[in-house]
């Protein structure tokens, strides 16, 4: 009889923490609505995805999740190049806060929306922070690569050659480093050393990445 007992509240405890996950997911209504929209966009429907990542946020606006919500929309627009949209995504995301993690992420990837939006002088001011030597390593030499570029399109071409140096000779080993390069050259260029830019130019064929810079 003891025995029995002992055995049926051992079941009841092993179970409890399978009622507690079921009992916290049917409590948060957003879950659901958060996991289609997650794996939409895993097997690549990212319009589709932005639109489950749209309703969760007009459902839940206080949700748990809204966070990353507001971050997997910005890159849900983003991919499908409606830079306006995911702008304001990622703007709202920062208005939030929280999730500090994606933060840095965050603001690389608005720094480069700037760019592309030929925001050039925002863009530059927006990539500055994350260009820092104690800017986290995992978007520094995006942000070097991008600030480059959108000051050489402001006119600043003395910053723009120092972020692409700095990124060409900080972080060699970044796939970014040869496309660092060849926009040295122009940079160079524009700044009356022809000599050094074929240096560059130079340099870039040499590495074999040539017909991708081309194709840039």
């Amino acid at each position: 009889m003891l025995r029995e007992s002992i055995r049926c509240l051992l079941a009841l405890v092993l179970t409890l923490p399978f009622a507690a996950v079921a009992w916290g997911q049917e409590a948060d209504p957003g879950v659901a609505q958060m996991d289609f929209a997650n794996g939409l966009l895993q097997r690549g429907f990212h319009a589709e995805a932005a639109r489950e990542y749209r309703a969760y946020i007009e459902k839940f606006p206080q949700g748990p999740q809204i966070p990353v919500a507001l971050y997997r929309l910005g890159e849900c627009e983003y991919v499908s190049k409606d830079y306006e949209a995911a702008l304001k995504a990622f703007d709202r995301f920062l208005a939030k806060g929280g999730a500090p993690d994606l933060q840095p992420r965050v603001q690389l990837r608005r720094g480069e929306i700037l760019y592309r939006l030929k925001k050039h002088e925002e863009a530059v001011k927006a990539l500055k922070p994350l260009s820092a030597p104690d800017a986290p390593v995992e978007v520094r030499p995006s942000a070097l690569y991008y600030l480059g570029k959108a000051a050489y399109d402001a006119g600043s071409y003395a910053d723009a050659r120092a972020a692409l140096a700095e990124l060409v000779e900080k972080h060699a080993d970044s796939a970014l480093a040869p496309y660092g390069r060849f926009q040295l050259a122009y940079v160079l260029l524009a700044l009356d050393e022809p000599d050094k830019a074929a240096a560059e130019f130079g340099a870039v064929a040499g590495s074999g990445a040539d017909p991708a810079l081309r194709a840039e």
